[in-house]
């Protein structure tokens, strides 16, 4: 006879997710949207948006907690950022909480970056290396960030940590309704580039070619995600006064972004932090149907819609403008499904519950032995 497992009536998983306020895009498609999405029938969901604010009888009778990057927040510094990561690592171990840590970028930023010094003085590095320590489950993005933190999470120099950190690909989630194909229109070509602080280093790449560009009429530069007091400096690193400031917008209304462009551009440059990056720009572009050309580098490399020398825009452009707007159908992302969560769901449920009941045992099946096979014994030898 096969044995199987008797069925197993189970009280939903309580997670205690640790999802921030105001969340940066990948926090929002990475941490709440699926999280907050998973089937109540299996999980009970619990939301808290600071770990400073949550008290011990908050982890009481939970099964798992899961936060992106740090057992505190970016928010919170000095002593006090201390005393709640030394009282939340002490509430785990009482209540003997299984700890899932997602992360989608190295924990060490550049130098180049506008918040170095800050984030080294507050010791913002070893904090989430604490964190990813602790971890049960390590959820993360790429195979080269995966490398870096098991090399990170190493008890020593020559060997690997072989705590599970799983690859949970990025991309748009089926719960997530804001998105659509719809676009604005407009008389000029609209290229958007992300101008947060963190892609300075990257957006100066483009500085060459919008300057032999200055001359074409009819296209201008979305600077999404540029605050007002940083105009200045993203000017001087563009080059360009042709730039309309995007304001930076919550993730629950990132698509009303790119409604307002052609065309989006995700340059790179070229260092360990960026090779570990998601491609996650290009699931936005997939899913608002937005052409998209990026940097031959990283999470880009060897796509469709890569290139290596930006001086190749300036031909796009000039294309576009002189009424061969088709020159941006080669940069379309039409693959969506490629770019969907339903993988990457499949991953977060199996992991959460691996973690709480282990892995579901695999039935006992005997052979089949053919009809027509004949089995004989062997004759005993005479005495």
């Amino acid at each position: 006879m096969v044995d199987q497992e008797k069925s197993i009536v189970r009280k939903p998983i309580r997670v205690l997710l640790i999802a921030p306020e105001h969340p940066t895009g990948t926090q929002f498609h990475r941490m709440i949207v699926p999280n907050c999405a998973l089937d109540p029938k299996e999980f009970e969901v619990l939301v808290a948006h600071d770990l400073s604010q949550v008290m011990k009888r908050d982890f009481e009778g939970i099964d798992v907690v899961i936060l992106s990057r740090l057992i505190t927040s970016f928010m919170i510094k000095g002593d006090t950022k201390n005393m709640v990561e030394k009282a939340c690592l002490s509430y785990l171990k009482e209540y003997k909480n299984k700890l899932i840590v997602d992360i989608d970028d190295i924990p060490q930023i550049p130098e180049t970056f506008r918040l170095y010094e800050t984030q080294k003085k507050d010791k913002t590095a070893e904090s989430i290396i604490t964190s990813l320590k602790r971890a049960d489950v390590i959820w993360t993005t790429t195979e080269p960030l995966k490398k870096k933190i098991q090399k990170l999470i190493a008890t020593t120099a020559k060997k690997q940590s072989q705590k599970p950190v799983l690859i949970v690909p990025n991309g748009i989630s089926k719960h997530d309704g804001q998105w659509t194909t719809k676009k604005l229109k407009h008389p000029d070509l609209r290229i958007g580039v992300a101008c947060m602080d963190n892609h300075w280093p990257d957006i100066k790449l483009l500085k060459p070619v919008l300057k032999k560009l200055e001359n074409v009429k009819g296209w201008r530069i979305m600077a999404m995600g540029c605050d007002v007091e940083y105009k200045a400096e993203v000017k001087k690193l563009l080059g360009t006064d042709r730039i309309t400031f995007v304001p930076w917008v919550s993730p629950y209304e990132y698509a009303t972004q790119y409604r307002k462009i052609d065309l989006l551009l995700c340059p790179l440059s070229h260092n360990a932090y960026n090779s570990c990056r998601s491609d996650i720009k290009f699931a936005e572009a997939a899913h608002s149907n937005t052409p998209v050309i990026a940097e031959n580098f990283g999470p880009y490399k060897g796509h469709k819609c890569a290139i290596d020398d930006w001086s190749k825009l300036e031909q796009i452009v000039k294309d576009y403008v002189t009424g061969k707007p088709k020159v941006l159908d080669q940069f379309r992302i039409t693959d969506t499904e490629n770019y969907n969560t339903d993988k990457a769901d499949e991953i977060r449920i199996n992991s959460i519950k691996e973690l709480v009941h282990g892995k579901p045992k695999r039935p006992i099946t005997k052979k089949k032995v053919p009809a027509n096979t004949i089995r004989r014994k062997k004759a005993a030898k005479p005495s």
